[in-house]
Formats: structure tokens, C-alpha cells, sequence
């Protein structure tokens, strides 16, 4: 059964380069505009395998959006944050990485996320 996947971008670009890249994987892919639209998604299609949010994004931050996946949680979730920005304490990037798996900057490379 192909996993499912939720991809939280504010940046339409950025979206659609990584719905291309985890749905050539064999990906069923969600995608989200910023924060408040990933909490719909998840709402109307439940809890995915896999989410990848950036973490500044309008409605909600990447970090509160995987902080209301985990706290419904009926399964295993990777959860993966990406940020342009640098993180302006060490309390942020502490706080991402308690909820995280893994934290990406940006620019990252496409293919070393599924390869």
C-alpha cells in the first residue's frame, strides 16, 4: 500500500517541485498552502505517513502543524521540517527538533529526500 504523504509549503514553487518528486516515488501526495490549510487536510484525510511542512508559514507554523498530527496520532508519522530561514535561538531550533525528525535548510537537494 503506497504511503501517504502531506506536503505543507507556503511556497507555491516549492510545492509543486516536491508533489512532482514524492509522487514519482509512488507517494500519494496532499499538499497544503500554509498552516491553517495543512490542519484542514489532515482533518479531512487524516493523519499521513509522512509530513513535510516548512516551518514559517501564514495559519499555522510547521512546528504546531506536526505538534496537532502527533497529538491525534493512530499511527507513525516522519515528520520533517524545512526552513529558509535561520532560526533566531537555539530555543527554536531545540523546540523543532522535539518535534521533528529531521530539519532541512533551504535550498535543499530534491533528490537526496527520497533516494
Amino acid at each position: 500500500m503506497p504511503k501517504i504523504v502531506l506536503i505543507a509549503e507556503d511556497d507555491a514553487d516549492v510545492r509543486l517541485m516536491l508533489y512532482t518528486l514524492f509522487k514519482e516515488q509512488g507517494f500519494i501526495v496532499f499538499t497544503a498552502k500554509d498552516g491553517r490549510d495543512a490542519l484542514r487536510v489532515m482533518r479531512e484525510e487524516g493523519i499521513p505517513d509522512v509530513l513535510f511542512v516548512d516551518y514559517n508559514m501564514p495559519g499555522a507554523t510547521g512546528v504546531e502543524v506536526i505538534r496537532e498530527a502527533r497529538k491525534h496520532l493512530g499511527k507513525p508519522i516522519t515528520a520533517i521540517v524545512a526552513t529558509a530561514t535561520h532560526m533566531r535561538t537555539s530555543d527554536d531550533v531545540t523546540k523543532t527538533l522535539s518535534q521533528a525528525d529531521l530539519m532541512l535548510a533551504k535550498p535543499f537537494n530534491y533528490d537526496h529526500l527520497v533516494g
